[in-house]
Formats: structure tokens, sequence, C-alpha cells
């Protein structure tokens, strides 16, 4: 449905954009593992919506990086139009 290119760039960019909610989620099981308790579903629910917090405020960290790096400013004006 989609060129293969986007394909190829959701690919890569889908475990960046979702890495605290992988630490998150798996740091819970890791701990659920070796203290030998399954946590109760709030728990599981909690550590899930802090993991998609998490990788909101990742997503919007990154997306201010590259605005830094590309010299990208909200209502700035190239030299070209610049008078």
């Amino acid at each position: 449905m989609f060129p293969q290119w986007i394909d190829r760039a959701a690919a890569l960019a889908g475990p960046v954009l979702g890495l605290p909610l992988v630490v998150t989620y798996g740091g819970s099981i890791v701990v659920g593992n070796a203290i030998g308790v399954e946590a109760p579903f709030a728990v599981e629910s909690a550590i899930v919506g802090l993991g998609v917090a998490l990788s909101v405020a990742w997503a919007f960290f990154l997306v201010g990086r590259a605005v830094l790096l590309l010299g990208l400013s909200a209502g700035s004006k190239s030299e070209a139009t610049k008078t």
C-alpha cells in the first residue's frame, strides 16, 4: 500500500520512538520474574501508561534535537528572503 521507502523508514523509526515503552514494560517483566509475583492489572496498566508518556516525551525530545540540528525555528525566514 505504501511505497517501500516509507516501510523501511517506519521500521527504523518505530523502535527508536518506542524505546521508553519497551524499556519500562520490559523492566516490569524482569522485576516481576525476579520477585516471583505477578503485578496486579492496575500496576501493569500504570507501567504501560508511564511508558507511553515517556515515549511521547522522547518523541518531542528527538524532534527538538532534529530542529536544532537542522537550524530551524518557528517563524524564521531563510537567508534568501530576509531584507
